[in-house]
């Protein structure tokens, strides 16, 4: 089946338009594969522990032969976020993946690393957008069925026993996690709340004052 042509004349694409020519392509997203060659033999794949890398490499490939659209990988590879739509750092797009079949579980962010950097003035980092693929496996055979563009609070929610929904190690917060977002069932309602959400946590789990850090967050948007 033929690709049908999304060409962008442009110097820069948002979020919202990639999300929407990947959704397009969903129903020609079928029977991908992923292989290994090596002196002169191919050896098909089916280690799904490196699903993140391949899509990553392959989106970006794939919106540039299909639809003219390039998007710029962050130099620091190590680094939030995967990409950015425009040169010189402008606008953040961050790429995950999960096996649709089961509840989503990757990891949003490093919680005490998000915090410190949601405090550096002119952070932009809670405005990215996340690219979400869902896959499905057979082997090594891999289809894309889904996909969603959201913020970070539009996917993780409130926990009884750690305030938001988080990965815990000895009784100390390792990453912020989603939760089943795709039901829209006990996700944060707005930005706002996912702050104070933060906020409490931290008080938790680093025994800081409660409204100290959302109150140095406030003072950091200011300068």
């Amino acid at each position: 089946m033929s690709y049908a042509s999304y060409k962008y004349d442009m110097k820069s694409i948002s979020a919202a338009q990639v999300y929407e020519l990947i959704k397009k392509d969903i129903p020609k997203l079928r029977d991908g594969s992923i292989s290994f060659s090596m002196g002169g033999m191919v050896v098909p794949v089916d280690n799904l522990d490196i699903m993140g890398g391949m899509l990553q490499c392959w989106i970006r490939e794939f919106l540039r032969s299909r639809h003219g659209v390039k998007l710029f990988p962050n130099p620091h590879t190590q680094e939030f976020p995967d990409f950015f739509l425009e040169e010189g750092g402008v606008g953040m797009l961050e790429l995950k993946c999960f096996d649709s079949t089961k509840t989503p579980n990757f990891d949003l962010a490093n919680f005490d690393k998000y915090l410190r950097s949601l405090l550096r003035p002119g952070n932009s980092d809670l405005s990215a957008d996340f690219l979400v693929l869902g896959y499905a496996a057979d082997d090594a055979r891999i289809s894309i069925r889904e996909i969603y563009l959201k913020k970070i609070w539009q996917m993780t929610g409130p926990s009884e026993t750690n305030i938001l929904n988080l990965q815990v190690k000895q009784g100390k917060p390792v990453n912020i996690r989603p939760k089943d977002f795709r039901t829209n069932l006990s996700i944060f309602k707005s930005e706002g709340d996912f702050l104070q959400a933060l906020d409490a946590a931290n008080a938790k789990f680093n025994d800081a004052p409660k409204g100290e850090w959302l109150a140095q967050y406030r003072k950091s948007r200011l300068r």
